[in-house]
Formats: C-alpha cells, sequence, structure tokens
C-alpha cells in the first residue's frame, strides 16, 4: 500500500504544496496535512521517523517548540491565544515528519520545483495586473499589484524565489537554454518586487539576498561584479514608483514620529518595539507565558496610556522574549545555528539557496513576525528541509 502512496500520492501532494507556497495559504495547509497524514503509513515509520533527529535543525526545531509547550504552564492567556500561537508555530512540530515525507523519492525536488513554479506564476500574474491596472483575486484587498498574497508574503516568497533563479544562471553545467529561461525568470521576479509592488521588506530581502548570492558565488570577484552592478542598477531603481514610494513613506513616517504621531507603518513599530522590550526586562527569564503577548501588551498599554494597539510585536525576537524570555530566545537562536550547520554540509547550490533564505527571513524577523507565522513559518521548515534533502542527494535542482 505505501508503494502506492509513495510514488503517486506523495510526489503529487508535495509538487502542489511548493505551487501553493506562493498561491493559496489553504491549499498548502491541505497538502501538509494529507503529507503529514500519508507518511505515517510507511513501514517502520518510527525507526526512520528517529533517524530525522541526527539533523541538528530538527531536534532544536522540536525542543524550540516544546519551549512553548512549557510556556502554557505560567502563562495567563486565554486559553484562544494560548492554542493559536501552538498553532502558528506548528512547522517547528512537524519538522520531522516533513524531513521524512520530502525523503521519499523526488519528493524534495518537487517541492522546490513547485515553489519556483508558483512564484514565476505571481510575478506574472502581478505584472499583467499592473499593466491592465486591473485587480484581481486577493489585490481587491491591497493597495499593491499582488494576485494571491498581501504584499509582504508576496515579496519574500518572490525574494527567494530569485536567488533559486540567479545560482542557476550563474550555473555553467547547465544548458545555455535553461540559464537564459532562469534568467528571463528571475528578471520577472526581480521587476514584479522593485518596480510593481509595494513592500519595503521584500525590496530589502531581494537586494540583500542577491547580493549574498553573487558574492557566494564569485567570492572576491564579487565585490567587483556587486559594484559594478550598483553603478547601473541603483540608477535604475530610482526609477521605479514603488521605490520612490517605499523611500518617501518612510521619511514621512519618521517625520510624523519626531512631530509624535505614531500611527504610521515606522511609528508604530517603534512603539511597539519599545513595550516589548519593556515587558521583557520586567520578566526576562520565561516570559509571561505562551500566547500572552496581546494580554500583557493591553494591560502595558492601559496603564502606561501608550496610543497603539497590537496583538503582533513585529518582531520575531520581541515575540519569543516577552512570552519564553531569555529561555524561549537562546532556543530559537540555536535553532537557527543548528539549521546553518546542516545547510553548510550541502552541496555548492542549495548551501548557497539555504543560507540566503536563513539571511533573508533574520532580516524580515527584524521588523515583522516571520518565523512565529503559520504560513511563512511553516513555508520555512518546507523550504529548508527540502534544500536539506536535495542537497545530500544530488548537485542540481534540474
Amino acid at each position: 500500500m505505501f508503494w502506492l502512496i509513495e510514488t503517486i500520492f506523495i510526489p503529487i501532494f508535495s509538487f502542489i504544496l511548493g505551487i501553493s507556497i506562493c498561491t493559496s495559504t489553504s491549499v498548502m495547509s491541505v497538502c501538509y496535512t494529507a503529507l503529514v497524514i500519508l507518511i505515517l503509513f510507511k513501514p517502520n515509520f518510527i525507526a526512520s521517523l528517529k533517524l530525522t533527529f541526527q539533523h541538528k535543525y530538527v531536534l532544536w526545531s522540536i525542543l524550540f517548540y516544546l519551549i512553548f509547550i512549557c510556556g502554557i504552564l505560567w502563562s495567563n492567556a486565554p486559553t484562544h491565544d494560548i492554542w493559536k500561537m501552538l498553532i502558528r508555530i506548528i512547522g517547528y512540530l512537524l519538522a520531522p515528519l516533513f524531513l521524512l515525507t520530502f525523503q521519499s523519492g523526488n519528493s524534495a525536488k518537487l517541492v522546490l520545483k513547485g515553489f519556483i513554479l508558483g512564484a514565476i506564476l505571481s510575478a506574472v500574474l502581478s505584472i499583467i495586473s499592473d499593466i491592465f491596472k486591473q485587480h484581481f483575486l486577493y489585490g481587491n484587498h491591497d493597495n499593491s499589484w499582488v494576485v494571491f498574497h498581501g504584499h509582504i508574503l508576496h515579496n519574500a516568497f518572490l525574494a527567494i524565489a530569485s536567488c533559486f533563479l540567479l545560482l542557476l544562471v550563474f550555473k555553467s553545467k547547465l544548458s545555455i537554454s535553461l540559464r537564459v529561461y532562469s534568467f528571463i525568470a528571475y528578471l520577472l521576479c526581480f521587476i514584479d518586487v522593485m518596480f510593481v509592488v509595494n513592500g519595503r521588506t521584500g525590496m530589502i530581502m531581494l537586494l540583500v539576498m542577491n547580493a549574498f548570492i553573487v558574492l557566494y558565488q564569485f567570492k572576491i570577484k564579487g565585490i567587483l561584479l556587486l559594484i559594478g552592478m550598483g553603478m547601473v542598477i541603483l540608477p535604475l531603481l530610482y526609477l521605479s514608483p514603488v521605490v520612490r514610494d517605499g523611500i518617501r513613506n518612510y521619511n514621512s513616517d519618521m517625520s510624523r514620529y519626531a512631530q509624535g504621531d505614531v500611527k504610521t507603518s515606522v511609528g508604530g513599530r517603534v512603539i511597539f518595539h519599545r513595550v516589548s522590550i519593556a515587558l521583557i526586562k520586567a520578566k526576562p527569564f520565561f516570559g509571561y507565558g505562551t500566547g500572552s503577548f496581546a494580554t500583557v501588551y493591553e494591560q502595558y498599554m492601559v496603564i502606561h496610556h501608550i496610543p497603539e494597539k497590537t496583538v503582533n510585536p513585529h518582531s520575531d525576537l520581541l515575540w519569543i522574549g516577552v512570552e519564553t524570555g531569555v529561555l524561549g530566545i537562546t532556543f530559537f537562536v540555536l535553532m537557527l545555528i543548528f539549521a546553518i550547520t546542516d545547510i553548510l554540509k550541502l552541496t555548492i547550490f542549495y548551501r548557497g539557496v539555504g543560507i540566503s533564505v536563513i539571511l533573508g527571513y533574520m532580516l524580515a524577523s527584524a521588523q515583522n513576525s516571520f518565523f512565529i507565522d503559520n504560513v511563512t513559518g511553516i513555508a520555512f521548515g518546507i523550504i529548508l528541509l527540502s534544500l536539506i534533502v536535495c542537497g545530500k542527494k544530488t548537485s542540481s535542482i534540474t
């Protein structure tokens, strides 16, 4: 029976899962749930599951999740908020099952190919939407030309896909035609993020991650290449309306914050971060418990007359610190460190993508909740574990 599951159902769901990361949260949930259930039928399941803990990232993902399980003991948050947090970070608990699933046949490679396809589809539809000035699907509810997700997720996933594509362009062993197609796909992602969709986080992710890829590929020569590319690209970026809007909005937000107006994107984040740091200082070791942020923030807001309410500090480290203290932050940092050690063992292509993904997430998490999020958190585990499997089997995604 498992032969049928492994050769038909797991590959199909894996490919759809990859596409859905960029296109549909609901389909993504259905696919990874189906894969987790299907892998339970694997012969010698328990023995195989134990082997996944040889990967330190998997082990520390579980330990990181267990900190939040323990945090229930000292949390005074409503039960709804506790469960909501545990669901938000469920991807870390599922890490060994994801790894075991992606080790079946070519499932890991299918996830990554699906992800790249989904990103290209998102970019193409977004650009078409902009050209014809016609919002559709998600775009009806957003002020940017996105289709499947809001601008933050849209740009972030395209930034990650651009790293895959850029490394394929640089891969001399590939055929000329495949490298040309990869370059065209890369340009679509780059143009969409930097010239079409509003979203400073994704823009910064793309530029920094792509710069890392160039340095990773060309080492010392990469510095000269980046300087040359910067002389060409930076003036072009200034022609981008979304880049100009991003700079103008940031300067406006900072100016309004200096005048006491915190009801802006930047001003709100400054308040959220300031309050979160104060909360951590009050309970530095174990925090306030799982799911407690919204409750303790509101209490602090009332006492200190804070004008901006939130249920999200817009920073992963601060969120973890408020709810689980230094203990949770330590486990989180160790999880990322061991993720890097696992990535460093991979072949050149997958190592480069893996490090850039971690780098991009770390950048985004400074002002957003990327690790502590059901969509981006699970996507992180899926992409990273797929890279780990592929990087041990082969040196190419093709």
